[in-house]
């Protein structure tokens, strides 16, 4: 667990500066809709590690846990816990919050039977707030990057709560996710705007990466799937900017 400095080497650094990783960290928990929580006993060892749903509140972790999955709900003082978040983008670098944990409230969690015409509650769900005590940042170590890259760095606290998140930035990858899953046709007829291909030639396209000024596109085409970097002519200031320029040049001729 990411505690006191205990289990992790810091003689290879992150190379950022304290403000740019706190901003990291604050716009990680701003895009993350689940993490991995791992609680301690009340001493160092890990006594439960589960997945949980994650929502920011100001810089605390609020998450939803199954309570049927979590017996240290109910230990007389509250349990020491690290939430481990996936990297906010491709860098692979990772953030890990760790803090005292605090039960909310609890809740049932209604799933319709397909026999039954009303809701059965199937399992309960207990909201448990993180009180934010220490944020870790990690770079793993990859053959492109100089050997001092990698490694585990503490971010000041203090850096950390007085730090704005990228709230574009956090909401990218819901972004991409929502035209990946519902707008399928719509990038397919966008691709044609920036590949060689006829419509009927490409069989499908999605978004991998989205940032103010470009995104990369993936089109699947007679030749196989190919990667194309799409250069905004303007910074995005909101993701309805790129919602109408998708739609000007589908319906701009070729």
């Amino acid at each position: 667990m990411y505690r006191r400095r205990r289990g992790f080497s810091m003689s290879a650094q992150v190379l950022l500066d304290d403000d740019e990783l706190a901003r990291y960290a604050r716009t990680t928990l701003a895009g993350s809709d689940a993490g991995s929580l791992l609680v301690a006993d009340g001493g160092q060892t890990i006594c439960s590690q589960i997945s949980v749903s994650v929502r920011d509140d100001g810089g605390e972790a609020v998450m939803v846990v199954p309570t049927a999955r979590a017996p240290w709900l109910n230990a007389p003082r509250p349990r020491w816990g690290s939430l481990v978040l996936e990297p906010a983008d491709e860098s692979g670098v990772g953030v890990t919050l760790s803090g005292r944990l605090q039960r909310l409230s609890q809740r049932a969690n209604a799933e319709t039977h397909p026999h039954c015409s009303s809701s059965l509650a199937r399992s309960q769900e207990t909201q448990v707030a993180m009180r934010v005590e220490e944020v870790w940042v990690s770079c793993p170590r990859r053959a492109e990057l100089p050997p001092n890259v990698a490694g585990v760095r503490q971010v000041p606290l203090l850096r950390y709560a007085n730090a704005e998140p990228d709230l574009f930035a956090a909401n990218s990858r819901r972004v991409m996710k929502h035209l990946n899953t519902f707008h399928g046709e719509q990038l397919r007829a966008w691709a044609v705007s920036h590949t060689d291909e006829e419509l009927e030639q490409i069989a499908g396209a999605s978004v991998s990466s989205l940032s103010r000024t470009a995104l990369h596109l993936w089109v699947i085409g007679p030749d196989g799937a190919t990667g194309t970097q799409v250069e905004f002519p303007a910074a995005l200031q909101s993701f309805d900017e790129l919602g109408e320029l998708i739609r000007r040049e589908i319906e701009s001729p070729r």
